[in-house]
């Protein structure tokens, strides 16, 4: 009796059945596997199926970007003018038709990838930078300059994104991709200096520091 209650003991903790008795037991060794926070959070990741499905597009992108305007058929400067007022129905030679200027759609938006991207890395790039420093002085010095610096962080809140992108447009001419860089960079940083005030203010409260 005693020898198969020490068999199943043994098999619940993960040993053996062959090392039953007390003495044997002893002898086992349990190693445990430490992660660091980027294995962490690699696993975490790894996890979520919305986060892999956006890597997937993001990685999809960054591939059509790359070789969109080897394989494009067509010029995307080119206006050689439309068969049909208002644009060309899809067909084989252009898969999504063409505009009003007669350029081919799918070329367009094979090549919009290169604008997108470069708006995107770069606008949170700016926006990461002035968010951290801002966030970081601000939880870090309190008072006055804490209040102060929030203030400004509202007031980026208060402005309409929509309106200053049309007001840029206007100043820097059509479709001006520094433009929209500045615009989205300068305006996007509320966020996250908020979210790293609130990491230095509990940071400042903790024994180590």
């Amino acid at each position: 009796m005693t020898s198969r209650i020490d068999t199943v003991v043994g098999a619940e903790a993960g040993i053996p059945s062959g090392l039953g008795a007390p003495d044997e037991i002893s002898d086992v060794e349990v190693s445990l596997v430490s992660l660091n926070q980027w294995q962490l959070a690699l696993k975490r990741f790894l996890r979520h199926k919305m986060a892999l499905i956006g890597l997937a597009v993001f990685c999809t992108i960054i591939f059509i970007s790359i070789i969109g305007p080897i394989i494009a058929p067509y010029n995307p400067i080119d206006i050689p003018g439309a068969k049909v007022q208002g644009g060309d129905p899809p067909s084989m030679q252009h898969l999504f038709g063409t505009d009003d200027a007669g350029r081919d759609v799918y070329t367009n938006i094979i090549n919009g990838a290169h604008v997108s991207l470069a708006v995107g890395l770069f606008s949170t790039l700016i926006a990461g930078v002035i968010g951290v420093i801002v966030g970081s002085l601000a939880g870090a010095a309190g008072g006055f300059t804490d209040n102060l610096l929030m203030r400004i962080v509202d007031l980026t809140f208060a402005i309409p994104l929509l309106f200053l992108i049309l007001v840029a447009a206007v100043f820097f001419g059509q479709g001006s991709m520094v433009a929209l860089i500045l615009v989205f960079g300068l305006l996007q940083w509320g966020l996250i200096a908020r979210l790293v005030r609130a990491q230095f203010l509990s940071l400042r409260e903790t024994d180590f520091v």
